[in-house]
């Protein structure tokens, strides 16, 4: 799990997220966003010291909790690049955004458009199982259609099997589904009775390209925090 933080901009990780990211493997990554006239090596002379000591806090706060970490410190031009470069270097999983929650009792599992049910849920299982969580699985759908070649209830039966695989308790999944033309928007009024929001990755869209992306818009405007389960990389040609 890769866990960006603005180092140098009073960005921490609360108390929530930390009990969410408690089992997991964390590359904690503290980033600053440096002018394009100012080069990252000169900005790492002057801030590196400061920016050390946030990371060492936060480290400190999740190896306490339980997770494996590992850390690193990037001055960059371009903060949303750098994320995604660490995110493929680093092989992780998912992208979790921080946001403020106090607690990690019940967590969102969204299902919108095509993206690998299994690898969502089994990642949200990997998170919360057998810690006592509440899980929502949410598939949404555009009005009078579905979402997938089976429709809602085809992907929130799949969700439900592999948090079930996972370890998680079937009273603590629950099922819900929501048909709207507004998603990034009900999705996120969903997501303010959870304490945390899983989602996956979609594929780049001309759409998103001109709105901004669909995840990116629910970690925007969402109240707590958002983790995004990456899309497994294309084979490169000629290999499996």
């Amino acid at each position: 799990m890769l866990l960006p933080v603005r180092v140098l901009e009073g960005e921490g990780v609360s108390t929530g997220m930390v009990a969410l990211l408690a089992d997991a493997e964390v590359v904690l990554a503290g980033y600053h966003v440096v002018p394009e006239q100012t080069a990252p090596a000169q900005a790492r002379l002057s801030f590196e010291e400061r920016a050390a000591g946030k990371l060492d806090e936060i480290e400190a706060s999740l190896a306490e909790a339980g997770a494996v970490v590992e850390r690193t410190l990037v001055f960059t031009h371009d903060a949303e690049q750098t994320i995604q470069r660490l995110a493929a270097e680093e092989d992780c999983a998912a992208v979790a955004y921080v946001n403020p929650a106090v607690a990690c009792d019940r967590v969102l599992v969204v299902l919108h458009g095509d993206e690998d049910v299994e690898r969502i849920a089994g990642l949200t299982a990997g998170l919360v199982a057998g810690r006592g969580v509440d899980v929502g699985v949410l598939a949404v759908t555009e009005p009078g259609g579905t979402v997938g070649s089976g429709g809602g209830p085809e992907l929130i039966q799949r969700a439900v099997a592999a948090l079930e695989a996972g370890g998680v308790e079937r009273s603590r999944i629950h099922e819900m589904g929501m048909a709207t033309d507004a998603p990034v928007r009900d999705i996120t009024l969903v997501a303010d009775d959870f304490d945390a929001t899983v989602l996956g990755e979609r594929a780049p869209t001309l759409r998103g390209l001109l709105f901004g992306e669909f995840d990116k818009r629910v970690i925007a405007e969402s109240l707590g925090p958002v983790v995004v389960v990456r899309r497994e990389a294309e084979p490169a040609d000629g290999e499996p």
